[in-house]
């Protein structure tokens, strides 16, 4: 009787696994492997629950670093406008000298690769000597470095987040290879169980060609 693909998804290794720990309770012979199917089924269930549940909280950290990264860009543009605005409505001597090569270099870079990027750009208005920075520092880069460390909170938050769900994942992907190896097993101790009767065979091991156990388009009553 055919297994599941090696390369099978957790939920189609789950339905195996719970119509086989039904199917053996039929019979005495197969009875007593009921436990340990049910045991392999748990501990996969247990861990696609917990992959399934780490998915959610990397969406977020996710959308919540390209938000950062939003406002970041949103404050590099303010600042560079306000040092316009020192230099009398146009670009001149400030300008130049906080964004030397205008602000795409600075905000170009997305998610953590922006953080280096800007700190550097921040650290070099901190030490530039041009006329009329230091004013400028003083009144308008302070919502630039809150920006920044919002941008540097937000790619830890994305770091664990993405952290915690490959582990899990990786956890899953274990079980998934323990679950399939402990199928294996049963599936020869039922056929050592029954080893000419292909009929008791055929109600314990689960069969592709059986019923379909999913709706399908074509189920159910169609229009006319």
């Amino acid at each position: 009787m055919p297994m599941y693909r090696q390369s099978a998804a957790s939920e189609p290794r789950l339905e195996y696994g719970t119509e086989l720990a039904i199917g053996v309770k039929r019979f005495d012979e197969t009875a007593p492997l009921e436990p340990s199917i049910h045991e392999s089924n748990a501990a996969l269930d247990s861990a696609l629950k917990a992959r399934q549940s780490a998915y959610h909280p990397l969406l977020v950290a996710r959308v919540e670093l390209r938000y950062a990264g939003y406002v970041f860009d949103q404050a590099v543009r303010t600042f560079v406008n306000h040092a316009k605005n020192a230099d009398g409505g146009k670009p001149g001597a400030i300008s130049k000298a906080v964004a030397p090569h205008g602000i795409t270099p600075i905000i170009a870079p997305r998610g953590r690769k922006q953080i280096p990027v800007g700190q550097k750009w921040i650290d070099d208005v901190k030490k530039s000597k041009v006329k009329g920075v230091a004013a400028l520092r003083e009144a308008s880069l302070a919502p630039v470095e809150g920006a920044l460390s919002g941008l540097v909170a937000a790619g830890a938050s994305y770091d664990a987040a993405n952290g915690a769900y490959l582990s899990a994942f990786a956890t899953e992907l274990a079980e998934r290879a323990a679950h399939r190896t402990h199928m294996k097993h049963c599936v020869a101790m039922i056929e050592a169980a029954f080893p000419d009767d292909r009929a008791r065979q055929r109600v314990v091991l689960p069969d592709d060609d059986d019923e379909p156990t999913r709706a399908t388009p074509t189920d159910g009553p169609q229009e006319g």
